[in-house]
């Protein structure tokens, strides 16, 4: 069966408090508003068939991810356990934030990861030929995987682009 990643950036951001650490921005209205609507047009996709259910949420440990992939997963209807917080993806490069995906349980058959830049671009670009001068906030790359069996066997250019979405574009 086909494997299926979904890569997001986390909602906009507060940058108000200059006192808060980065790790501790939290959403700002846009992006509180952006992740739900991200998350209804996944959810509309799976019921109409064009995606499988997302069966596990891995996001980064700061506050902006773990708000984002909350309120995603309130749209998917997905359940707290299907939640994954790992303090290895904060900023991480492309590179571990692909050891973090091979890591995944072979059951997982859609993953989405919510992140930071410039981890999730070096990702795509590096199992993909997708190409973007940026990947803005709340933005998802639809990713099929046809030939991954095992997720510890992911590769370069084994994705193929099924939909790119930035927030702007949606209702």
């Amino acid at each position: 069966m086909m494997k299926y990643l979904t890569l997001v950036r986390h909602a906009k951001s507060c940058w108000k408090n200059p006192l808060l650490k980065d790790h501790q921005r939290p959403l700002n209205r846009r992006g509180a508003e952006d992740a739900p609507r991200v998350g209804r047009h996944i959810a509309e996709q799976i019921s109409q068939g064009m995606l499988p259910s997302v069966d596990l949420i891995l996001h980064s440990d700061a506050l902006r991810t773990c708000a984002t992939a909350k309120l995603l997963a309130n749209e998917l209807g997905l359940l707290p356990q299907q939640l994954l917080a790992s303090p290895a993806l904060y900023e991480c490069n492309g590179e571990t934030l692909l050891n973090h995906i091979r890591l995944t349980q072979n059951s997982i058959q859609h993953l989405l990861v919510v992140g930071h830049n410039p981890g999730l671009m070096e990702c795509y670009e590096e199992l993909s030929d997708f190409r973007r001068d940026k990947f803005p906030t709340g933005a998802v790359l639809h990713l099929a995987l046809p030939l991954l069996e095992d997720w510890q066997q992911l590769q370069s250019g084994q994705a193929e682009v099924r939909q790119f979405i930035r927030p702007k574009s949606l209702p």
